[in-house]
């Protein structure tokens, strides 16, 4: 009572529990008086485990509940990857952090964790479907049949794309499975035979000359989503008809700004006859003459803004994102009016 009158709060006890540490004699009538119920070990308090041992995985099933809440899969359908990426941070910070300030996070949670974050980011919606990538090597595999092979592909192949099955088919020609051994998933670029991300970039930089410019595109003046965008661009991936085409879907092709070629990322950004004037008008405000280059990448990486000064620099570096968000975006409205 003394407490409640001094600090101007109350205590709830119908969220109050008496703990009992050892033997207690008579818990039930002190927890009477007090009028609060009795618990037990293991418990939590300030949504930490109390009594429980801290080396066990189990401590942080909680953690972990709440972090897929924060994170349902339903939630993805309504942010951009910019918001994803913004609702990760704070559900990091706010949750595992805090538990890591006092235990050590295991190696099992760790992975999970990460499992849920790679699926909030990168997947679309929960209608969704994904193609399987991973078929056994039993499944293609007939020694009895003529060249050992049979794959068989999820799709009828599309026209343009007969030429690299062929390529792929003839790569297997001469491969023989040897023994009776046990298929096993295994990863190629490391010694380990384990997969991970940075294997896979030291791949990809091997067999790309060119470099990918990730200071332009992950630039702390631009808004998250913009640089998802422009690193997606950046690397070809962004959905055009083109690359629509390409996934069995039986499109014309036609760029929605200029209605005149057929819609590329790189035509789309740099060379449609519409875009085109507005890079011209943003070079003549500048007073500068510069010829785009004949890709996104490219763009990016000969962005240079020595001309504009200081003060500018970080405006004009800033400035080929915003332009490919903004062609982007007028793109998709006259996609989808009729929507």
């Amino acid at each position: 009572m003394w407490f409640e009158a001094v600090s101007g709060l109350r205590i709830n006890l119908e969220k109050s529990e008496l703990i009992p540490v050892g033997r207690v004699e008579n818990i039930n009538d002190v927890a009477l008086n007090f009028g609060c119920r009795v618990g037990s070990l293991p418990s939590t308090y300030l949504g930490l485990p109390l009594g429980a041992p801290f080396k066990t995985v189990s401590v942080w099933d909680g953690v972990e509940e709440r972090f897929r809440k924060r994170l349902a899969r339903w939630k993805r359908q309504y942010l951009s990857k910019g918001g994803r990426a913004t609702l990760i941070r704070s559900t990091l910070s706010n949750l595992p952090i805090y538990f890591m300030s006092l235990l050590k996070l295991p190696s099992s949670v760790r992975r999970r964790l990460e499992q849920i974050q790679r699926d909030f980011l990168w997947g679309v919606g929960n209608l969704e479907r994904k193609p399987h990538l991973e078929t056994w090597v039993a499944d293609v595999w007939d020694p009895l049949a003529e060249g050992g092979w049979s794959p068989c592909f999820s799709r009828v192949l599309n026209d343009w794309e007969v030429e690299e099955a062929e390529r792929f088919l003839e790569h297997l020609h001469g491969k023989r499975v040897l023994g009776d051994v046990e298929d096993m998933v295994v990863w190629t670029k490391t010694k380990s035979r384990k997969f991970s991300a940075k294997s896979l970039y030291l791949a990809l930089e091997a067999d790309c000359p060119v470099l990918f410019p990730s200071s332009c595109i992950w630039n702390g003046w631009v808004q998250p989503k913009i640089s998802f965008f422009a690193w997606e661009a950046a690397w070809g991936k962004t959905l055009t008809l083109d690359l629509v085409q390409k996934r069995g879907w039986s499109l014309a092709n036609r760029c929605f700004m200029c209605l005149e070629n057929e819609e590329t990322m790189d035509l789309l950004l740099l060379h449609c006859s519409k875009t085109k004037a507005l890079w011209e008008l943003l070079f003549t405000l500048v007073g500068a003459s510069w010829v785009l280059p004949s890709s996104v990448r490219e763009t990016f990486l000969s962005w240079h803004g020595s001309f504009v000064g200081k003060k500018r620099k970080k405006v004009w570096r800033a400035t080929p994102l915003h332009i490919f968000w903004t062609v982007w975006k007028t793109r998709n409205r006259l996609a989808f009016k009729d929507d």
